[in-house]
């Protein structure tokens, strides 16, 4: 594995549009591969979602994008893209008891895209990749790998630990009791 600070710096050192890229085309060859579809979820349960997102107080003013895919393969959860983006899968819908728990699981996930953790495991896991961009400034052999790389890996328990606390702050900036992180 790369150092740590190689995967830091080198995820602090893409590009907005980089990132934008990289997450577009994680999206689109998780939906080729048929892992991610179109949500199946009601457009008024879509919006209701979204308001409630759009309700937090994020500290900086920049709310990342919220998307709504299905994913059988995937099951429930939240993907964090690489451009801070957030995909919410419908099975979570389903599972959380409230909009407050779904926003929460959310936040969780904002957590993860707000410290680089996706970005951060892809270049770990893939050093030729990053290698790659060092050297070239190319990410397509990135691109080939990260959504592989997302359908395996979990987030080291530090990571965790760092996302809940950024949900934590988000959540209580919003006055939602973080202990629907739970």
């Amino acid at each position: 594995h790369i150092d740590l600070r190689i995967e830091s710096n080198l995820a602090a050192g893409m590009s907005p549009a980089e990132r934008a890229t990289l997450a577009h085309s994680i999206v689109s060859h998780l939906e080729a591969a048929e892992v991610l579809a179109p949500s199946v979820l009601p457009e008024t349960k879509r919006q209701q979602i979204t308001r409630a997102w759009a309700a937090l107080n994020f500290d900086d003013g920049e709310r990342p994008e919220l998307q709504f895919r299905a994913s059988p393969a995937l099951g429930a959860g939240v993907l964090a893209l690489p451009d801070g983006s957030l995909v919410l899968l419908d099975r979570s819908v389903a599972l959380a008891r409230n909009d407050q728990q779904l926003v929460a699981l959310i936040a969780h996930e904002f957590g993860h895209a707000r410290r680089d953790h996706a970005l951060k495991l892809i270049l770990r896991e893939r050093p030729g990749a990053a290698v790659s961009i060092w050297l070239h400034h190319d990410s397509t052999e990135l691109t080939a790998a990260a959504a592989q790389v997302f359908l395996q890996w979990h987030y080291p328990h530090a990571m965790e630990r760092e996302a809940d606390i950024q949900a934590a702050a988000l959540l209580r900036a919003s006055t939602i009791d973080p202990a629907r992180l739970s």
